[in-house]
């Protein structure tokens, strides 16, 4: 098996690390700061541990510096390149009967973790059944289509991923495109779902030379999103579902 010193993968939970039982999966693809969101290196912990918590194994993959070790990942946008690690680390958990392919699976970004998730979004064949994304960034070339449905969960006070740009992006998609769901919430701003952002805190990003814009918590958006996402995943057979012959 191919040494890993240069990807962090966790399969959270050590009984489904353990056990051989098959079962829904998740890939998480972190935002642009990585495992650590302004010190905060919990949040996707959290989000791992609430998809245990609903019969789905989890898989966080920390993409940032695995390019030039993944064949296939230095070149191409960045979300071509998530695409080819997420592929890789795949293989290789499958090898250890993990993220089985007869079992449904969905992918979930944050901000730029979403890039990944766009390109994996087109793909028939990418071996995933849905993708849901946290206040995404759209830097994807049109025409853009998807081929897996896909949720959206997107604060209308995002600065530094605006919902207008979000909107923008959606029209053009392509009209053979799968279903599509943008779910807003009033005044949720950029890490609305990090417990950790609260107070908010405005900031240049990128740092020194970027514009002002703000990060922020904000309870009944997270809870509402938290809601959203699980009937999302319920319904395309990630939560309460069955793996294929079971």
């Amino acid at each position: 098996m191919r040494e890993q010193k240069w990807l962090r993968i966790i399969i959270f939970g050590a009984l489904r690390q353990e056990d051989t039982v098959a079962r829904p999966w998740a890939v998480l693809l972190p935002g642009s700061s990585g495992m650590s969101i302004l010190g905060d290196d919990e949040h996707y912990f959290r989000a791992a541990t609430w998809l245990n918590q609903r019969g789905v194994d989890a898989l966080i993959i920390d993409y940032h510096g695995a390019a030039r070790f993944v064949p296939g990942a230095e070149d191409g946008s960045p979300g071509d390149r998530m695409a080819a690690i997420v592929a890789d680390a795949l293989t290789i958990e499958r090898a250890a009967g993990r993220a089985r392919s007869e079992c449904p699976g969905v992918v979930i970004g944050w901000s730029l973790g979403a890039e990944g998730a766009w390109t994996l979004a087109a793909l028939p064949d990418s071996g995933f059944r849905a993708v849901a994304m946290y206040y995404p960034t759209v830097r994807r070339p049109q025409p853009y289509g998807n081929a897996l449905p896909v949720l959206v969960l997107q604060g209308t006070a995002d600065n530094v991923t605006p919902e207008s740009d979000l909107r923008a992006f959606v029209a053009a998609r392509q009209a053979e495109s799968a279903a599509l769901d943008v779910v807003t919430f009033a005044g949720a701003s950029h890490g609305f779902d990090v417990p950790s952002l609260d107070p908010a805190r405005t900031m240049r990003f990128p740092p020194l030379i970027g514009q002002r814009v703000t990060f922020g918590y904000n309870a009944e958006a997270a809870a509402r999103a938290s809601s959203t996402l699980e009937s999302f995943l319920r319904r395309e057979g990630m939560i309460g579902g069955t793996c294929a012959g079971r």
